[in-house]
């Protein structure tokens, strides 16, 4: 579940930053998302999202400033947001997932062998 408020423009015209969301489909929408958590190593503080440490209103309200005040920051967030929701793509995601299972089968026949 997530909530929404108004506060930044999207590519499709819509207001929004989303607090605690399904993190990959609001970056790969344009959103910049404020999260308490990492979110399963997704979100990276300033990079693709807004970490919070304490979850605060002010805190809140401190990064909102900050990004009405840098553009240029917000719009950084969103692109590296964009190219990480591209790395977390279900066909991405079972590359990467069959490239851990071809190492632990290369790693056994290794140990298989001594």
């Amino acid at each position: 579940m997530c909530t929404q408020a108004l506060v930044e423009g999207r590519p499709d015209g819509e207001k929004t930053l989303v607090l605690e969301s399904d993190t990959v489909k609001d970056i790969a929408a344009g959103a910049i998302v404020f999260t308490s958590q990492r979110a399963e190593g997704i979100a990276r503080h300033m990079h693709n999202a807004i970490v919070l440490e304490k979850y605060t209103a002010e805190e809140i309200q401190f990064y909102v400033n900050y990004l009405r005040m840098h553009p240029e920051k917000r719009e950084m967030l969103r692109a590296s947001a964009r190219q990480t929701a591209e790395q977390w793509t279900y066909g991405e995601v079972v590359k990467k997932l069959l490239g851990q299972v071809e190492f632990q089968v290369q790693a056994q026949r290794v140990d298989l062998l001594f």
